[in-house]
Parts: structure tokens; sequence; C-alpha cells
């Protein structure tokens, strides 16, 4: 836990570092310069990054330590509710799914998207498939699930909602109607995000373990995919902040 915990307070350190940047700027929502939000993005950007990369690092190492065959038993916080006969698809889904979170800030980073847009897309298209592959097995992952009918659903409509973005996305960047597929590739990665989540949701005080998995398995996802829709709705196709009263 005192990793878990020195991890939150950094975040939190951020977090009010950003917020005193933007009380200098004003009260007011049309106050929020170029220059905070600026901040604000990099170090959401630079944030992102460190927790996937210990995320990664995390779940390599306990697939690693425990073994192929013994990964539904790695973690028991998460996914000791697993039957141990799907420990094959649980494997597959996790393959399939760690390229995709590290892969995700790269394909927002505006330098290498313009000057390699061929490896932009390399990139993108190993995401897509990664996702979609991934979401599909968590699906029937999910239809298993022992933890009850809650988790079971919470999982299940994580799974379909990260497709369905994606492939909104990529139906997006086809038709080369690329601010909408902007749009759509910061909902999907939110939900990419979910497994990040996941790692800093221990259950509140007084709650068991297995009282806190069917909640976390909503927990885990729906946060990102509000905050994922007020960066959308709150920026334009460059991702400026849109001051109140501007039309982008």
């Amino acid at each position: 836990m005192s990793r878990r915990a020195d991890c939150v307070g950094i975040i939190a350190i951020l977090g009010r570092y950003i917020l005193r940047r933007m009380a200098k700027q004003g009260s007011d929502r049309s106050a929020l310069g170029p220059r905070t939000w600026f901040i604000f993005q990099q170090t959401a950007w630079w944030l992102i990054i460190i927790l996937s990369l210990v995320t990664g690092i995390v779940v390599l190492r306990v697939l690693l330590t425990h073994g192929w065959g013994n990964v539904a038993h790695a973690e028991p916080a998460l996914l000791h509710f697993l039957p141990a006969a799907k420990s094959w698809l649980l494997l597959l889904h996790i393959c399939t799914a760690v390229p995709c979170l590290a892969l995700g800030p790269w394909l927002f980073h505006a330098g290498l998207r313009q000057r390699y847009p061929p490896l932009h897309r390399r990139l993108g298209q190993i995401y897509v498939a990664g996702v979609l592959v991934s979401a599909v097995v968590g699906f029937a992952l999910a239809s298993v699930n022992a933890a009850g009918y809650v988790a079971r659903l919470g999982f299940m409509t994580l799974a379909c909602v990260w497709f369905y973005y994606t492939w909104r996305a990529y139906g997006a960047a086809v038709a080369r109607h690329f601010v909408q597929h902007r749009r759509w590739m910061i909902r999907s990665y939110a939900i990419s995000l979910a497994v990040v989540t996941v790692r800093f949701l221990p259950p509140p005080e007084g709650l068991t373990r297995e009282a806190w998995y069917p909640i976390m398995t909503w927990a885990c996802w729906v946060p990102n995919a509000l905050l994922a829709e007020w960066y959308v709705r709150a920026t334009d196709h460059l991702g400026r902040y849109r001051r109140a009263g501007r039309k982008c």
C-alpha cells in the first residue's frame, strides 16, 4: 500500500499545482489562459505515460512471476473471481490490452503525427486491432465472471463501450473525418486507462474486497468516460480550451 500511497500523493501534489496555476488566472471560466491550459495538458500527458508504464511493468512482472498458466490467480484483488480454466483467455486479453495502453499517449503526440504520418497510421492500426480483440475477449470473460451479475454487467458494459468507441474512431479515420477521429480516440483511450484506474482503487475503509469488487467493475471506467467526455466538449479540434463565448 505504501507504493500506491506514494503515487496517489504525487498525483495530489500535481493536482494542487495545476489548480493553483488556474486560480491565478481568475475565477471566471473565460480567464483560463493558454499557458495554464498548456501546463495542464503537458502534466496530464506525462502523468498518463508514467502511470501506463508503471502499470505495464507491474502486469508483466505478475505474468513472469506467477507463470502463464496461473495468471488467473496472479492478482487476487482483481482476477481471482475468474475461472482458472479461462486463464488462456485472460492471458490473451492482457497481452492485447497492455500494448494499447503503451501506444495510446503517442497517438496523441502532434509532432509524431505531423512528421511521421505513416508511423502514426501503423501505430493506430495496432492500437485498434489490440483493442477490438481485447474487448471481445474481455466480454467473454466478463460473461462467466463468478463475482455476480453486477460485476458481470460492469465489465461487459466496459468491453462494449471500449469496442464501440474504438470502432467509431477507426471509421472516422478511414473516412478522413479527423476532428471526429480525435474525439472518439480520446474516449477510447480513456476506457483503455481503466486498467490503470483499477490499481488506484483500494477498497474503502470497512468494505471487504469481495464487497468492493462489483463496485470496482464500474468505478474503474465510468469516471474515465465522463472525464473524457468533458475534455472533448471543453476543447477544440487542436486541443485548445474553449473559452466562454468563443465558437470553435
